[in-house]
């Protein structure tokens, strides 16, 4: 699973997590949920033991819903905890979203005038810099987050809703 998930690879088992099965499937990594539409799941990774300082981390998303309910797929940052997490995502309509997860719940923003292609080719990377990060999608800038202190070095990937999602190509690198 190295080549789909770089670094994050050791990371998840194969096989059923309650409402999510996890397959290693067609040059993908695929995380299924057809049961419960609200569900939501993550793997996430100590980055500090492979980059000192800045760093980018970028991953291929592709994500296919399975009614008509939202459901989302991308790169999960700034982990902190359960209760304390950003992730970067692309929806099943293929708007790209932002998760801001604190401690009093849940919110979603959706970027304005953006669309991913939903096609698989679709890459989200992410730009960590002390208490900044940077947004991309396809190599393009979409939107900056400050935050008052600096990000965790914490990252990985995170699904949800009644999905099917597939990630490949997780990469890792110094920013410089």
């Amino acid at each position: 699973m190295e080549q789909h998930l770089g670094p994050l690879a050791d990371v998840p088992e194969l096989g059923s997590r309650g409402a999510w099965e996890i397959a290693d499937d067609n040059g993908w990594f695929r995380m299924s949920n057809t049961t419960e539409p609200g569900a939501i799941t993550y793997y996430w990774y100590g980055a500090q033991r492979d980059v000192q300082g800045p760093f980018r981390v970028g991953v291929n998303v592709v994500i296919r819903g399975v009614d008509e309910g939202p459901s989302d797929a991308g790169l999960l940052f700034n982990y902190r905890s359960g209760e304390q997490y950003l992730a970067y995502t692309i929806g099943n309509d293929n708007s790209v979203n932002v998760f801001i997860r604190t401690p009093q719940g849940l919110d979603v923003q959706t970027l304005p005038d953006v669309e991913a292609k939903g096609d698989g080719s679709d890459f989200l990377s992410i730009l960590v810099e002390g208490s900044d990060a940077s947004l991309e999608l396809n190599g393009t800038l979409l939107f900056k987050v400050q935050g008052n202190q600096p990000m965790s070095p914490n990252i990985g990937i995170l699904v949800s809703g009644a999905t099917h999602a597939g990630f490949t190509n997780l990469r890792l690198t110094p920013a410089n």
